[in-house]
């Protein structure tokens, strides 16, 4: 499973040699998980629920929450300086945004039926929520409570060189598998 957590949320997944495309952060939110009381609606196909994205994305959902909580405007790295300062709204809007891409996570494993715990499975975490401290530890630690396994969590950051783009590397080594 290939997750993006920046502007919004994106995932794919590789099974069986082929690649999935899914709008799994589009997927209609649970009330449990509105903790900060979103009301902004998802928007995509005209979906008037509050989506995943809208809870869990670095900027439709850290900001646009901050945003809606504090009342200004700010975007996600002032969010992460402030949290790592100690300002405790901006720490648990990354905790909680880490619960909700667990939960995205968690639910594509679940409809591709992938046993997260399984060691031929793989998670690949990218984008700018992932670049937060500790993030993709929350991540594994949740996944793994809730798949009762090691999960295997790898962010592309640790992977990948600095201006190096991990999606269109992705893309180009799929195009030359692919002949």
């Amino acid at each position: 499973i290939f997750l993006i957590n920046g502007g919004g949320i994106g995932c794919a997944v590789l099974r069986d040699g082929v690649i999935y495309s899914t709008e799994a952060g589009h997927d209609e939110a649970d009330e449990d998980l509105n903790v900060f009381n979103q009301q902004e609606p998802c928007g995509d196909y005209d979906a008037e629920y509050v989506c995943l994205e809208r809870l869990g994305a670095n900027k439709a959902g850290i900001e646009a929450q901050w945003q809606l909580i504090k009342g200004d405007d700010i975007d996600a790295r002032e969010i992460e300086n402030r949290a790592k300062a100690g300002d405790k709204l901006a720490s648990d809007l990354y905790d909680h945004s880490a619960l909700v891409i667990a939960h995205v996570i968690k639910g594509v494993a679940d409809v591709y039926d992938i046993d997260l715990a399984d060691e031929n499975s793989a998670v690949a975490g990218h984008g700018g929520a992932f670049k937060f401290p500790h993030y993709g530890e929350r991540v594994k630690q949740i996944l793994d409570k809730s798949s009762g396994g090691n999960v295997k969590l790898f962010m592309t950051k640790d992977y990948v060189s600095q201006g190096s783009n991990a999606c269109l590397d992705g893309a180009a080594i799929s195009a030359a598998i692919a002949g």
